[in-house]
């Protein structure tokens, strides 16, 4: 239990180092509102009007789902809400040409 509470603040320093948030293209047509392209700094309306710690977890998560795989979802949402590991908490579908559907899970 303590270790997974160590590790929340380890990830937010991890991602500390993350570049500008920026929205310098509209995501094309027929992507849901919560798509993001990370690798050219497209990231939805509601990720960039987050607290800084939020946006810096969905950053740190887009870029770390082979971690986030072995960490098991802890907030109680699990199968409820379809989650089969903390990745999904963050992340719904992972798309070609570098697009991500994000979760809204992990907004709130």
């Amino acid at each position: 239990m303590w270790r997974r509470l160590l590790l929340v603040p380890a990830l937010g320093a991890l991602v500390t180092a993350c570049g500008p948030w920026a929205d310098p293209e509209p995501s094309p047509a027929g992507l849901p509102a919560l798509a993001a392209r990370p690798s050219a700094g497209y990231w939805p309306d509601v990720v960039l009007q987050a607290p800084q710690p939020v946006r810096e977890a969905y950053a740190w998560a887009v870029e770390n789902e082979r971690t986030l795989r072995y960490i098991p979802c802890y907030c109680g949402c699990g199968l409820s809400a379809g989650h089969r590991d903390n990745f999904d908490c963050y992340v719904a579908q992972v798309r070609t040409g570098g697009w991500v559907v994000l979760d809204a899970h992990s907004l709130g």
